[in-house]
């Protein structure tokens, strides 16, 4: 079975506050058929509103929902603020328990 494009939810305020934001972000799912897990992935970049840094380490949050509203899974990140220069591409891959299926999928950054 072919990917899936699904719906980026994200979260302007955790941004601003932290002073990144997102870009590229690109997220899908998939069903493996012969054992019938179901995969989601976000791939994008993550810049800093200061340049070349970021000022504090941050987390890559993705959580995966359903039509009722209810989180399936989640997955992180990690970009250190020593290691950063000027943009930190991802790529974050979850699994869904078998049975569900995602309807949306929300990303925001979080201090560490």
């Amino acid at each position: 079975m072919g990917a899936t494009e699904l719906t980026l939810e994200r979260v302007p305020d955790f941004e601003v506050r932290l002073g990144v934001r997102f870009e590229a972000l690109f997220a899908t799912s998939e069903q493996i058929l012969a054992t019938g897990d179901i995969y989601a992935t976000v791939n994008g970049e993550l810049y800093s509103n200061d340049g070349r840094v970021l000022s504090t380490d941050i987390e890559i949050v993705i959580a995966a929902y359903d039509q009722l509203g209810k989180m399936l899974a989640t997955g992180s990140n990690f970009v250190t603020a020593a290691e950063f220069f000027g943009f930190h591409t991802f790529s974050i891959l979850v699994q869904v328990p078998n049975g569900h299926s995602i309807s949306r999928i929300r990303i925001y950054p979080k201090s560490n």
